[in-house]
Order: C-alpha cells, then sequence, then structure tokens
C-alpha cells in the first residue's frame, strides 16, 4: 500500500476515533446517503467525494454492480493498530433492519428490511433496532 494511502487510513481513523467518543454510537457505511446516520454524513461529504474516499483508501471499490464496501477491508482496517493502540475499538457488522422506520420514528416493516454494513462502537448497542 501506498504512503498516501496510508496517510488517508490514518485521517480516516482519526476522524473515526473523534466521531466515535459518545457512547452510544453507530453509522452506516453502504445504506441511503439521505439520512444522517450514514458515515458520508458524519464525514460532511457528499456521495461521490464519500465513494471517492473510501476506493482511494481501499475500503470500497466499484463493481460491475456498482459502489460496493469491501467488508474484509473495513474489518481489519478497524480491528488494527490505529484503533487497538488508543483503545477506541469500533466493530464491523451486517445489519437487517428497517432503517427508515428507525430513523422517521414510525413502527418497522418485515418487507421494508434491508441488509447493510454498520459499525459500532462495544458500548453502543442495534439491540432495539433490530
Amino acid at each position: 500500500m501506498s504512503s498516501s494511502s496510508e496517510a488517508l487510513l490514518d485521517h480516516i481513523a482519526d476522524f473515526l476515533k473523534f466521531i466515535s467518543s459518545p457512547q452510544s454510537f453507530w453509522f452506516t457505511l453502504d445504506t441511503s446517503y439521505d439520512h444522517g446516520c450514514h458515515l458520508a454524513s458524519r464525514f460532511r461529504l457528499d456521495q461521490e467525494e464519500y465513494e471517492a474516499l473510501l476506493i482511494v483508501a481501499g475500503l470500497a471499490s466499484y463493481t460491475r454492480f456498482g459502489f460496493q464496501i469491501k467488508a474484509d477491508a473495513w474489518r481489519k482496517f478497524l480491528g488494527g493498530h490505529r484503533f487497538v493502540a488508543d483503545d477506541c475499538p469500533i466493530e464491523l457488522d451486517i445489519k437487517k433492519i428497517d432503517l427508515d422506520a428507525y430513523i422517521n420514528g414510525t413502527p418497522p416493516s418485515q418487507l421494508k428490511r434491508k441488509g447493510f454494513y454498520g459499525a459500532i462502537t462495544p458500548a453502543a448497542t442495534f439491540a432495539a433496532l433490530c
């Protein structure tokens, strides 16, 4: 990996550590860009900037199906020295919920449940979402 990619990963890690300081922190990686739970919203990036950032960092790619998160790269990144050294564990997990219902405070629907990648701090929980 190039030194510029390593520097980019360091900056992403620093920002994730900063925004994950609340006790119940979580974000989504590959859902709709229209809500504040998406990492692009937390980074204050538009869709194109967010996708370019993750692709350059090696955390996502474009496939024939479109933009795709590299789950193994994320797990390696989040489990690496950038987070362990500062005792800031963030875990990648796959969830299947009606995220729009959760965000809007409406009753969830089994028919609208979609799978997505989310990341959480150990103090946070998706139990209320599932």
